[in-house]
Parts: structure tokens; sequence; C-alpha cells
């Protein structure tokens, strides 16, 4: 989205949002921290009239299946619940807690003897570094309820480093009237260093709109999450990121995995690839560009020269198109530099590999597959010859894999695109077997020859892929 509009439409959201608040609350009572007979909007109002939309303008999904789920529950022993808590849609990292207040609960006032007047941020500054200190909470420079405030988010911000090893980067304290933004929550709440006023942004509703874009930088999913998963036209690029912004370029492929053919024959499998320039931001961000572009394999290409080609081609020309955009020209870094995709939760316990290089989409046979300085995962020719692409061959040695060869492509398991006897194929069972653990394309090959793979130096060590049978 381009950013200027992406403020303008968030600033006239908010504004929207502050109205419709203005009209429902108008004619209700207030409250106070000392109580009141008639109490004013109370917390789960302030949430449906206001929180919510706000959340939902800054990009987030509520709800259950959403990525900003309410009332999340961090603590299984003693209850403990978060009124939202945003979470990275790959990895459910949280990202953002959002404390929600009544309405009418006031901001932060100084108490005590003199009752000194002090800038807002000053004294949430001061509330915090009494907690820390150990101070007694009748002894609070504030109101006794932000002492509460101050050990409740602390608290939250403990727990989602202690069980989940993760600094949460964004807390929110709001009562809708106003927001206290701790932009490096757990420096602030849990380091041994004083606070430091950078750290934390204080705005009342009236200042809501002059800092519409400190709140949408600061809070929006997309900057939060990274929206590493969404894919960009080249244009689209500079409302992303920027020149001073680019960490490097990596040339990748999209596919696309089909099983084409009448439901009277057996299925043969047609491979789509799009070639993709993922950006890398200095943040680690990932941004994914695409055109187009699209370059068949089918079972027409007994010979996969010309499509390699084509795919090389179309890539270079998106990378220069996406240099055009940030007034750069790119190079293309090698695989050994691509720091990963996010690793995703798994229902299974399994040992995660050390970078996702293939990265399943949401949509079913569909990846993007990082391939650094090459343009697709595969090679022209395997990089050393063998006899262990025909069954025959390894049948001999009492390694061939299955009870016959494969005659024709399937479609179905095992997934072979390649036949006995081509180049990119491999029948060695022991092969098969020891790789299946460390393939990166076996989702849309499990019998693509190693050698003919460009993944192969990540895969096997120097002395792994020596003693392969490749080529004995």
């Amino acid at each position: 989205m381009n950013g200027s509009r992406e403020r303008s439409d968030f600033r006239n959201a908010l504004a929207a949002l502050l109205d419709n608040m203005e009209d429902e609350t108008s004619d209700r009572g207030t409250n106070s921290y000392d109580g009141a007979a008639e109490p004013g909007v109370l917390e789960h109002v302030t949430r449906r009239l206001f929180l919510d939309g706000l959340l939902t303008e800054l990009g987030w999904s509520l709800g259950v299946r959403g990525d900003m789920p309410e009332e999340a529950r961090v603590r299984a022993d003693t209850t403990l619940y978060i009124d939202y808590m945003g979470v990275h849609p790959d990895v459910r990292t949280p990202l953002l807690v959002v404390e929600a207040k009544a309405w009418d609960v006031p901001l932060i006032s100084s108490r005590g003897p003199g009752r000194v007047v002090r800038r807002e941020v000053d004294l949430v500054i001061l509330t915090i570094e009494h907690f820390k200190a150990g101070s007694a909470r009748e002894d609070c420079p504030a109101a006794l309820a932000w002492y509460d405030f101050v050990e409740q988010i602390a608290g939250y911000v403990r727990e989602l480093r202690d069980r989940h090893g993760h600094d949460v980067p964004r807390v929110v304290l709001t009562s809708g009237q106003w927001m206290v933004i701790f932009v490096c929550p757990t420096k602030t709440f849990l380091g041994p260093a004083a606070v430091d006023e950078e750290q934390i942004i204080v705005l009342r509703k009236e200042d809501y709109l002059a800092e519409a874009r400190t709140i949408l930088d600061l809070l929006a999913r997309r900057v939060l999450a990274g929206d590493s998963q969404s894919f960009l036209r080249p244009s689209q690029l500079r409302g992303y990121i920027g020149p001073d912004t680019l960490s490097a370029a990596f040339h990748a492929i999209h596919v696309k995995y089909e099983a084409a053919g009448s439901s009277r024959f057996a299925p043969k499998p047609r491979i789509l690839v799009y070639p993709v320039v993922v950006l890398q931001r200095t943040d680690n961000t990932l941004l994914l560009a695409i055109e187009d572009a699209e370059v068949p394999l089918d079972e027409r290409q007994d010979s996969i020269v010309d499509h390699l080609g084509e795919v090389s081609d179309a890539a270079e020309q998106l990378l220069h198109r996406c240099g055009e955009m940030l007034g750069l020209e790119l190079q293309a870094a090698p695989l050994t530099q691509f720091p990963g995709f996010p690793v995703r939760p798994r229902r299974v316990e399994v040992a995660a590999p050390d970078r996702v290089l293939v990265n399943d989409l949401p949509e079913p046979n569909e990846w993007v597959m990082v391939t650094g300085s090459s343009r697709h995962y595969l090679r022209p020719t395997p990089a050393q010859e063998c006899r262990f692409h025909a069954w025959s061959a390894c049948h001999q040695v009492g390694q061939g894999c299955g009870a016959n060869s494969i005659a024709s492509r399937v479609a179905t398991s095992p997934r072979s695109f390649f036949t006995d006897n081509q180049p990119h194929h491999c029948a060695h069972q022991h092969v098969i077997d020891v790789r299946d653990e460390r393939c990166h394309i076996a989702a849309i090959d499990s019998r693509t020859c190693c050698q003919a793979c460009h993944y192969s130096p990540i895969c096997w060590s120097q002395s792994e892929m020596a003693a392969l049978p490749c080529g004995t």
C-alpha cells in the first residue's frame, strides 16, 4: 500500500471512531478512581465501541482465528488474561499487548503531600521506577490505581518473556480517551537501567489525529508482523522499503503444483513457476516481489533447458525492475546469506531446520522457494555423472527404489516429475532414504537427483556428499 494513502486512510478512520465514541458517550455519566454512584463507560463498552475498531484499522484481525485474540491466557496455574494480544501469524509469538481500561478512567495524576504537578510522561516514569525499586504501593507518587497498572503490565511482560522466551515489542495501556505506548517494554519494566523518556509515549484523545502517523508506525500489524508473506508488485515496493532500508536481495520462485489430465487416466504433474525477488529489510522483514510471468514445467518438456532459460530471463528482468523502483542496481545475494523464513509452529515436536528456504503458502501445493543467486532450484544437468538415474543399475546393487522403475511421470505418492534414466531422476533407495528428512523439495518431487538440485550444498556437507554412491 502507498504509505501516504495508508496514513490518510488511518487518520480518517480514527476521526470517525472518535466521532462515534463522542456520540455514544455524550449522555453517559463519568467514573473516577474514587468510584461513582452511576458508572460511566465501562471497559467492555470502550472495547466494543472504540478499541476493536482502532485495532482493526491498524490491520489486526480480532477473534479466535485472527492474529489479535482477546482475553488471551498466558499463565495456566494462576489465571492471567491479557485484554488483547497481537501475535505473529506464522510463529505466534507475541507482538503487541493492549491493556484496556474504562473510557472514563483518568490519565495519571500526582498524589501525596503537595500533589506535585509533573508532566504525565515524567509521572509514568516515576511510578515505574518506584515499582521496580520494590517501594511500597502506598508511597506511590501517582494515583494508586497506576501502581496497579504498572504491576499488571510488568507481570505480562515478564510472563511472556519467561513463557515464550520472547520480548514483546509493544505494550499499550489505554482507556480510549488516552493511551500510553511502551516502545521497549522489556527494557522499561524489567531492565536494570533507569527508564528513558524515549521509551514511553503518552497521548490524549485530542492528540490522536495529529499523532496518527506515530500510532500507525508503532502499532500497525504490517510493522510488527512484517507481512513477510505478502506478494507485492515492483511498483508497490516504495511503500514498504527504500534504498536505505534494503539489506539484501535474493532470487526465488513461486511454485504451484498441479495434477493435470482427465479423471479417466492417471494424473500427470504440471509445475508452474513464477520468478520472485525476496527483499530483506534492515529490520529483517522479508518482502516478496512478483509479476505474472508464468513458466510451466510440464510433461512436454523432456529437456528442461528451455524452461530454465525462460525462468532465468524473467528473473533477471524482475530483479532489474525492483532495482529501478528503489533507484539501485540490485545484485542477488547467494543462498548462504538468506536468513530463512520464520519457522511455523508444529503440532508435533520435531527438530526445526536451521533455515527455512522453502516456505509453505496457505493455498495447498504452493510454495515460495528462495534460490539466492541462482534462478531455479534445478540445475540444467547434474553436477556429477551417475549411473543410478536408472532403476536397473540400482537394482543390480540391491538398491532399486520400489518394485519397478518409474516409466511415466507420477503426481501421486511418490511424486516424480522425472522418469527412469533421465539425468534428473534418482532411483537409488539408500540415497532417497537418507535424504528424506533434509530434502527441501520433497513435497514437489521426491525422486529428483540431489546433484541436479541447487539446494544440495545446503542439504549435504562436503564429506556427506562425497560418501553418496553417485558416480560409483
